[in-house]
């Protein structure tokens, strides 16, 4: 798995008024309203290749050796012998297969991940994830929100991995022992092999995005609190309305320790954007 080498952390997002056209937006807000992270299911990406794999036959010895442990558990009244003979003409049978990529699919159900960026500057990723450069982005501090992760997640018995994305040309290749493997645990480091290859592995055609992903099992669509002091700067899009820069700066102003703010602005010279420092 790759490492994050990131200390900051973006996130983009809109700040649009609630309205029944708009119902999404609330939580959008509610990461500077109420200091809420949200972790997303895999269905709701936006790249239909995301967190997709390639599944292959690997060696047959092997993967017979997890058949018997799989029929020894479900058929604890027959021996590893009986089963071991019935399996004499062996053949993978369709029906198990069916079976795990079932259970696998279950898996993936359970997964969430909150997404962030390395780079706050692309205007793509404005352009994409903030409204069009109406919306705006919020730095964290990486390490602060891992502690507030890890102290969430101890108290409910969870578990969380961080990862930088790998960009690569094919989906990654998976087997069936690994699939089985994965499967029967439910200890989400033990996972770690899959976690890389699967929840951390994007089309290189999305490198420009450097994205960092926090992933969870068990508890997909989900929020989670962080302390105010992991927000440590806060970007308005070059396209933002006033009456929204005016919300976001009424709401700052009631934190301890402010955050600084700045401006995107349309650069003078490239397609690409500078940035200012507002006070407040």
């Amino acid at each position: 798995m790759i490492k994050n080498e990131f200390k900051r952390g973006y996130k983009f997002r809109s700040w649009k008024d609630n309205n029944i056209q708009y119902p999404e937006i609330d939580y959008h807000k509610r990461l500077l309203t109420h200091n809420e992270i949200y972790f997303a299911s895999l269905g709701s990406f936006n790249d239909p290749f995301d967190c997709k794999i390639q599944l292959v036959f690997d060696d047959d010895n092997r993967f017979r050796g997890k058949v018997i442990e799989y029929f020894v558990s479900q058929f604890p009244n027959k021996s590893k012998e009986e089963i071991e003979s019935n399996l004499k003409n062996w053949k993978v049978p369709q029906q198990i297969i069916k079976t795990f990529i079932k259970s696998y699919e279950d898996h993936n159900k359970s997964i969430g991940i909150f997404c962030l960026t390395g780079n706050y500057k692309h205007i793509l990723l404005w352009s994409h994830y903030a409204d069009s450069h109406k919306g705006y982005c919020i730095e964290y501090d990486l390490e602060i929100m891992r502690d507030n992760l890890a102290d969430n997640y101890v108290t409910s018995n969870l578990s969380f991995l961080e990862c930088q994305v790998k960009y690569m040309e094919e989906m990654p290749v998976v087997s069936l022992s690994e699939l089985y493997d994965f499967i029967e645990t439910n200890e989400l480091i033990k996972k770690e092999e899959i976690v890389d290859k699967q929840y951390s592995s994007k089309s290189n055609i999305w490198q420009y995005e450097d994205e960092i992903r926090f992933i969870t099992l068990g508890v997909p669509n989900n929020t989670q609190k962080i302390s105010r002091e992991a927000i440590t700067k806060v970007i308005f899009g070059c396209e933002m309305e006033m009456k929204h820069k005016a919300e976001i700066i009424e709401e700052l102003k009631s934190y301890n320790i402010k955050p600084r703010l700045e401006l995107a602005i349309k650069s003078r010279h490239s397609y690409g954007l500078d940035f200012e420092t507002i006070e407040y």
